[in-house]
């Protein structure tokens, strides 16, 4: 399982970050326009993956403080050419990486930036996942990563109501991740999406415990709530 630590523009299938995201739980932010005016929020209808240079999210998790921060840095070229996002996480304390995203046919996107990488795929050389969508509906599910031999779906579920430390957040979006890996079935999550904001939480579980990180500063276009927390390392043990 690839996923990077944190769901939203992490939040996921990315190497270097797998093992801080093991620490969190057994299974496992995101976002992109790769496209003209891709750095603009579309207000005209539901965007549950908006993406602008320089947002930012800070997740905390709830039961000891420990923080997640990401970065939208800005465009990059992928191998074949393609515009797709950077984005810088920083897990905890640890020194911050960078993860690529894009959006293509409604869906959010993670990829690798080449496809020199061992999880390069028939059919899928980048490695591409389809993390959420811009303009989710109860019921909506789908395969995340295709030309995998590791079948994930992702489902979704209405929640009226969502409450974080920086904000409460009406008509909310919960995705949950289900993968089959050899006879083997795990859930994962779910990620809380906002609309015109993005990622506001997960859930996860890890050694029988639940854990939940909550949205404690975002900046999202012109819009920005809550204020940043210290970093502090995530200890589960």
């Amino acid at each position: 399982m690839r996923r990077s630590f944190a769901p939203w523009f992490s939040v996921r299938y990315d190497m270097k970050t797998l093992s801080a995201k093991i620490i969190i739980t057994s299974l496992p932010f995101v976002l992109l326009l790769g496209c003209k005016h891709s750095t603009e929020p579309d207000t005209s209808q539901a965007n549950y993956s908006p993406l602008n240079t320089g947002d930012q999210l800070q997740l905390v998790n709830l039961a000891d403080s420990s923080t997640q921060f990401f970065t939208v840095l800005g465009n990059q070229l992928r191998q074949d050419g393609l515009v797709i996002f950077a984005v810088q996480e920083k897990i905890g304390t640890f020194a911050a990486d960078t993860v690529f995203r894009f959006i293509r046919d409604g869906y959010l996107i993670a990829t690798q930036i080449d496809s020199v990488t061992p999880f390069s795929l028939p059919g899928n050389p980048y490695a591409e996942s389809r993390i959420a969508k811009l303009n989710p509906t109860d019921g909506d599910s789908w395969i995340e990563e295709l030309s995998s031999s590791d079948t994930v779906t992702v489902t979704v579920s209405s929640v009226p109501t969502l409450t974080t430390i920086c904000s409460t957040f009406q008509n909310v979006f919960a995705l949950t991740s289900t993968q089959h890996t050899n006879g083997q079935t795990f859930v994962t999550g779910p990620e809380y999406y906002a609309n015109l904001i993005g990622l506001v939480g997960y859930d996860a579980q890890y050694l029988g415990r639940h854990f939940q990180w909550r949205a404690v500063y975002i900046k999202s276009g012109n819009t920005e709530m809550g204020s940043p927390w210290p970093a502090k390392q995530f200890l589960p043990l």
